[in-house]
């Protein structure tokens, strides 16, 4: 026998063993209130290490060397350091109360089958610490810790396919299971001492001990079934629901974050978050099979993959109404193909998780900072519509796999642009343009056939930026052109302006052919669509999108009731969308009645019960002279909501805001008669202001019809008259807030102003 390094120790307690099965009651009270009798082996008379150990003189077991699969360790021993037995074949095994620690990978991936501690009232275990993958993909079936056991390393019992329950002691402290059982695919209850004041058991589902955080779902729990996540709880860790069975869970309104894989590969069909949710972390629902629809109720950020691969995907609700999502990390929905639509509210400021997908046209809304595609070999969005940005970064990169995209579109306020790979056959840039990259390695018909628009005039900053752009990178200069903004009007019979839209004088049953005239643009195909809109924002395609010659096209509407309108919508090749609405009669729409009843409340939020028992369900009710709104399950909507083609704002409280009205930042101006929100110029009191197609309120330079406005930083009024920005003068015209160029007579005096504005003195 070859020599071994054991502890003197060891060596002295050197003799025959012999094993007793020794039944001592242990009572481990579980949240149920049960209690469980351990049997544990108790070694008649102290091992022979025969060799098979190497401990050193602090009694640490470094090494097993030996070729048993029924292992005593020898008493003793403190600590069974880092992956001690990596190169044993064990089967069962028994643990001796002396030791304090089981370090990181000490039984990784054995086929460990039964394991013993020593833990009765003479020999009280020492157990405190249990390492990284300690047991991580091991056969156990069950598993009780001591009672002494205060530390759990990540992924401690990873993997472990057969492991049905867990039972964890009083002492195990804050802060730790955290993705402690990923792919215990058979796990179907973790239980905890009622002692312990970290954690709690609620139903074999392990909590911390105040709920705030469900730290683990047994994965073979309610298999194909259903499952409530306590009331309370704000936190659902990471891997916490990975490789479930359950199929449905249903979240409380308390809840804020879903951590990383919580529900990786798991086997939900759908999902709904509460309106005040926050946060999705990275690969959250990554390889979710089942997963079909998504409601992200409140959530502010997904990160990541959160989405990754979820090929039954069909339906993803952003939440426009409530405008809260700011984020969309890289990659978020990847390989989600059967994904086909994606409605994505104005409030997104960053996106990058969109390549990839079945969506067609991906449409922003005008607060964007950053813009990412990267489609290495996977297929791209056909069309972009970026409505504006904030100093607005747009970053493209690769060949995508369903052809080269048809057409960008990006507002005022995007300043950055950057093309590797193919540039879209269409694109519109802005006149706050400062900065284009086009690839000098793209195909030769790429840099053909690339039609270009700037708005401004030839000569303007952003014109000489984009053609150095194009001449550097190789693109036809012939191809770049200027962009004027789009109109369109409606005419016909009884038709006339009226406020932002326009109005119809004629019998309810009549048809009346509308005429929709559209200029501006690009000078490509134009098309059409008309959408009839009815009560509860219900649409009605009527004619869908078809080819338009000249700018002109016609549709024969017979509205059937009062409550009916008409949008019509128009698009050029760069597809960004352009529409108007036409309503019957000039009264404004018909406001909701005054109801009478009582408030309520539950886990999901606050509904309102009328003297009959019914309760209003996706509408508007005037209660107590306050006007408040009812999702379709007849709870109290808050925040923007869109109703009859028209945007509300409700309070934290629900009821309606009117007048000036300030969200995440922004000003608003609310009809103070009906509470729609206000586009355009609009003029309150003496003054002047515009809102932008968002409704937000702006401020500093606009450019608007092809001339230039200025509007006080300070509150959005509109400046008129002699005005110093910098260094420099303008001139804003009293009449209307034009700014001046060329000569100009001011009080019998000549001024020559530049084309930008600036008064040249």
């Amino acid at each position: 026998m070859s020599h071994r390094k054991v502890s003197v120790l060891a060596l002295a307690l050197a003799g025959a063993v012999s094993f007793t099965t020794v039944g001592v009651p242990a009572t481990f009270a579980v949240d149920a209130g049960t209690t469980t009798s351990v049997s544990v082996v108790s070694p008649a008379a102290q091992p022979n290490p025969s060799g098979d150990f190497e401990i050193d003189k602090n009694g640490v077991l470094t090494a097993y060397t030996g070729s048993s699969t029924e292992v005593t360790i020898p008493d003793g021993v403190t600590e069974i350091s880092t992956e001690a037995f990596g190169n044993a074949q064990l089967t069962k095994l028994w643990i001796p109360a002396s030791v304090r620690v089981i370090g990181d990978d000490a039984f990784v991936s054995q086929d460990l089958k039964e394991i013993t501690f020593q833990d009765d009232k003479a020999h009280p275990s020492q157990l405190a610490t249990i390492g990284d993958r300690a047991f991580q993909s091991t056969s156990l079936a069950t598993i009780t810790l001591p009672g002494s056991v205060v530390t759990i390393g990540d992924n401690a019992f990873a993997g472990m396919s057969r492991l049905t329950s867990v039972r964890l002691g009083a002492k195990v402290a804050a802060g730790q299971l955290v993705a402690a059982f990923p792919g215990a695919k058979a796990l179907a209850s973790i239980e905890v001492d009622a002692n312990n004041r970290n954690y709690a058991s609620v139903d074999g589902v392990l909590y911390t001990k105040d709920h705030s955080h469900l730290i683990a779902y047994p994965q073979a729990k309610n298999k194909g079934g259903s499952y409530a996540v306590l009331d309370g709880t704000t936190d659902i860790d990471d891997y916490a629901f990975a490789d479930a069975s359950v199929t449905s869970v249903t979240l409380p309104s308390s809840l804020r974050r879903i951590g990383e894989y919580a529900f990786e590969s798991s086997r939900l069909t759908s999902l709904t978050l509460p309106d005040s949710f926050e946060t999705i972390g990275s690969w959250a629902f990554s390889y979710a099979s089942n997963l079909a629809r998504v409601d992200l109720g409140g959530t502010t950020t997904v990160s990541d993959d959160a989405f990754l691969n979820d090929l039954a995907l069909t339906e993803v609700n952003l939440r426009p109404d409530l405008g809260r999502l700011e984020e969309i990390g890289e990659d978020t929905f990847g390989g989600c193909t059967n994904l086909t639509s994606l409605v994505v509210p104005a409030s997104v400021t960053s996106v990058a998780g969109v390549s990839n997908t079945g969506v067609d046209t991906l449409e922003l809304g005008d607060r964007v900072r950053k813009l990412s595609i990267v489609t290495r070999g996977v297929r791209n969005v056909r069309h972009i519509v970026v409505r504006g940005g904030v100093n607005g970064e747009f970053y493209s990169e690769g060949q995508a796999s369903n052809g080269r995209p048809e057409s960008a579109f990006f507002g005022e306020g995007m300043t950055t642009f950057s093309f590797w790979g193919e540039t879209p056959r269409v694109v519109v840039l802005p006149a706050s343009l400062t900065s284009l990259e086009l690839d000098e390695d793209a195909a030769s018909d790429v840099k053909a056939n690339t039609a270009i628009y700037v708005v401004g005039k030839e000569g303007s900053q952003a014109w000489k930026t984009v053609k150095a752009a194009m001449e550097k990178a190789g693109y036809a200069t012939a191809n770049l052109k200027a962009y004027s903004a789009p109109t369109l009007a409606l005419s016909g019979t009884g038709i006339a302006e009226a406020g932002a839209g326009y109005a119809l004088t004629a019998s309810l049953g009549t048809s009346t052919t509308v005429t929709a005239t559209a200029t501006g643009g690009t000078q490509n195909v134009r098309e059409a669509r008309f959408v009839q809109v009815g009560p509860g924002n219900a649409e009605t395609v009527l004619q869908d999108w078809s080819a338009v010659t000249s700018g002109v096209a016609s549709y024969a509407w017979t509205p059937t009731s009062a409550d009916v309108s008409l949008r019509v919508d128009v698009r050029d090749a760069s597809y960004a969308l352009h529409s108007t609405t036409l309503r019957v009669g000039t009264s404004p729409a018909p406001q909701p009645q005054p109801q009478a009843g009582e408030w309520k409340q539950d886990s999901r939020g606050w509904w309102y019960r009328n003297a009959d028992g019914s309760y209003p369900k996706d509408q508007a009710v005037t209660i107590g002279g306050t006007v408040y709104r009812f999702d379709a399950s007849g709870y109290m909507r808050t925040g923007w909501v869109k109703n009859g083609g028209s945007w509300y704002y409700h309070t934290g409280s629900g009821a309606q805001a009117s007048g000036w009205t300030l969200v995440g930042g922004s000003w608003y101006y609310l009809d103070p008669s009906s509470g729609a929100m206000v586009t355009g110029w609009t003029q309150v009191g003496s003054a002047w202001y515009y809102l932008n197609a968002a409704g937000d309120m702006a401020t500093g330079w606009l450019k608007d019809g092809g001339s230039w406005y200025y509007l006080d930083p300070s509150n959005g009024a509109m400046v008129t008259g002699w005005l110093k920005v910098g260094d420099s003068w303008y001139y804003l015209n009293p009449s209307d807030g034009a700014m001046a160029t060329g000569w100009l007579q001011i009080s019998g005096t000549w001024y020559h102003f530049s084309n930008g504005g600036q008064w040249i003195g």
